[in-house]
Order: structure tokens, then C-alpha cells, then sequence
């Protein structure tokens, strides 16, 4: 084993370097042929494998996995119950987001969604991959949504970026833009799609993690809107946001329905599997929007100091 292998399979999974190890990885891997680097997707390639082997274990020890459902039936009031959880274990931050929050932490929450975002039409596009009918059709669906219908103006991808771009600007020369970093918990939060796309044989528990996402997503989103309004950004920069507090309801109860459950009815044995993509998306986002609380107190630590030293 080389040196630079040995220190990268000591590392711990979780910290930013192991993250952006794997996150630049992802990318190399999904790059397009016109930038496809074959020689460094191959230099770290087994630096890249020992860290996924080591990040996976971590968080599948931390799944009670005692309490995960064995039988198709028992899945849906299973998940359900995991969603409320994770709508309550984010709730208090974006009530802060929707009524209280400054346009600038607004802005370094919209920020750290753009670290977040990972690809996610190419993680759509991935989960279609063998599927059939029905099941195929709802993801294709949500993967149109993505391409904004046709219309490369409207694909969500390039919205978004004008709208990160507003709120770039928004703190730009400000305290606030050094609150803006990447951070392990963020890059995580959107690693996790792509390893469950990117490696195959995660399948099954991809489709779990991305029920959870898509369901969740409207009201985050909601929410954000709301603090928008509240502090009077344009409507275009807010379109983006708008527009997915109704189609990721439908992504949602699509991926439910039309995959999820089709799914365990034929194959039940794989019920656990889901749940634990399930489980992995709850324990990865809540470790993410503790982040953000964090980030948000020393941002409002740092200004209530600067604010006294201006009147000192």
C-alpha cells in the first residue's frame, strides 16, 4: 500500500477532506466526454473505494437496524413516521429562514444548498436506469422537470445558478461571505445521492433516500419562499424555489407510489434495503441542517460583536 493510500484509508470519513476526496471523484465519474480524465479517475480510484468502505460502515452502524421494516406492508407507516421526523428536526431552522432570518443568512443558506446540489439531474437520470413501466415513466417525469421541459432556459440546474448568484452578490464584501465555506456536513449531504447512484449495487437504497428527499423538499422550500417575500427579493430570483414546493410534492408522492411500493409488492425481501437508503438520507440531513444552526449562531455571534464595537 503507498504512502498517500495509507494516510487517505486512515482518515476519518466524515471530515471535509475525506468528502471532497469523494466528491470530486463523483464528478470526474459523471464528467462528460468532452472532459472525461480516465487517468485521474484511475489514480483515485482505490483511495476512493477505501474511504466509501469506510464512510458506509459508519453510518450503517449508527441504523438500528432492529427497527427497520422486514415486510412490504409495514413499509409506509414506516416511512411516513421517518418523515415527520425529519420534518421536525429541520423545523425550527427554517421557521427561523421563514420569519426572522436576515437577507444574509438567507444568502448562506442558499449557498450551501448550491454545495449541496451534487449533480442532481444526473442522479435522476441514474435511478431510471433498469426500471420498467410505471416506475420508469415517474422518474423520467421528474428527470423533465429537471431539463425545465425542453427548454434549456427553465432547466433547474441554470435557475438555480442565477438565483445563488443574487444571493452571492447579496453578501458579497460582507462578514457574512466567510460563513460561506465548504464544510464536511454539506458535501455529505449530496455525496450520498451520488454514491447511491454512482455505485450500483447501492440501487435499492437509493430509491428509499430519494423518496425521502423529494417529499421532504416542499417544505424547505416553502419556507424559504416565505423569507424571500418577507425581505423583498425579486420574484425571478424566487421562481426557482417557488416552482418546487409543488413539483417535488408530486416527485415525492411519485416515487412513492408508482416505485417504491410497486416495488416491495413484487420483491419484498428488499423492503430493509429501501428503508435503509431511507434511514442514510435522515441521519445525513440532520447532520447537515445542525451544521447550518451552527453556522447561522457564530454568524449572528460575529455580527452582534461587530455592531458593539461600531458603538464602542
Amino acid at each position: 500500500m503507498n504512502e498517500r493510500h495509507s494516510e487517505m484509508t486512515t482518515h476519518d470519513p466524515c471530515s471535509l477532506p475525506a468528502q471532497q476526496l469523494l466528491n470530486a471523484q463523483y464528478l470526474r465519474e459523471l464528467a462528460g466526454p468532452q472532459e472525461f480524465d480516465a487517468t485521474a479517475l484511475e489514480l483515485h480510484r482505490a483511495d476512493t473505494a477505501a474511504v466509501e468502505s469506510a464512510w458506509l460502515a459508519r453510518e450503517l452502524a449508527t441504523v438500528d437496524t432492529a427497527t427497520l421494516p422486514q415486510r412490504a406492508e409495514d413499509f409506509e407507516p414506516w416511512y411516513r413516521a421517518r418523515f415527520r421526523e425529519q420534518v421536525a428536526a429541520a423545523e425550527p431552522f427554517f421557521d427561523h429562514l421563514a420569519q426572522h432570518a436576515s437577507l444574509e443568512e438567507l444568502s448562506v443558506y442558499v449557498l450551501y444548498e448550491e454545495q449541496v446540489d451534487g449533480r442532481f439531474d444526473d442522479v435522476i437520470a441514474m435511478a431510471q436506469m433498469g426500471l420498467k413501466g410505471a416506475a420508469k415513466v415517474a422518474l423520467a417525469a421528474n428527470y423533465w422537470d429537471e431539463m425545465g421541459e425542453g427548454d434549456a432556459t427553465q432547466m433547474h440546474t441554470r435557475l438555480f445558478c442565477d438565483s445563488a448568484e443574487y444571493f452571492r452578490n447579496a453578501i458579497a464584501g460582507t462578514q457574512f461571505g466567510r460563513f460561506v465555506q465548504p464544510t464536511a456536513e454539506a458535501l455529505a449531504n449530496g455525496n450520498l445521492l451520488l454514491l447511491l447512484s454512482v455505485r450500483r449495487q447501492h440501487c435499492v437504497r437509493l430509491m428509499g433516500a430519494l423518496t425521502l428527499l423529494e417529499h421532504t423538499a416542499p417544505r424547505r422550500f416553502s419556507r424559504a419562499v416565505q423569507g424571500m417575500r418577507r425581505l423583498g427579493v425579486p420574484e425571478d430570483i424566487i421562481y426557482y424555489h417557488e416552482m418546487h414546493v409543488k413539483i417535488d410534492a408530486k416527485h415525492g408522492d411519485d416515487l412513492l407510489n408508482q416505485v417504491v411500493l410497486p416495488m416491495l409488492r413484487e420483491r419484498p425481501e428488499l423492503t430493509a434495503e429501501v428503508a435503509t437508503g431511507v434511514q442514510l438520507r435522515l441521519q445525513v440531513a440532520n447532520r447537515y441542517y445542525a451544521m447550518l444552526e451552527d453556522v447561522f449562531a457564530s454568524a449572528r455571534e460575529t455580527g452582534a460583536s461587530v455592531a458593539l464595537e461600531a458603538t464602542a
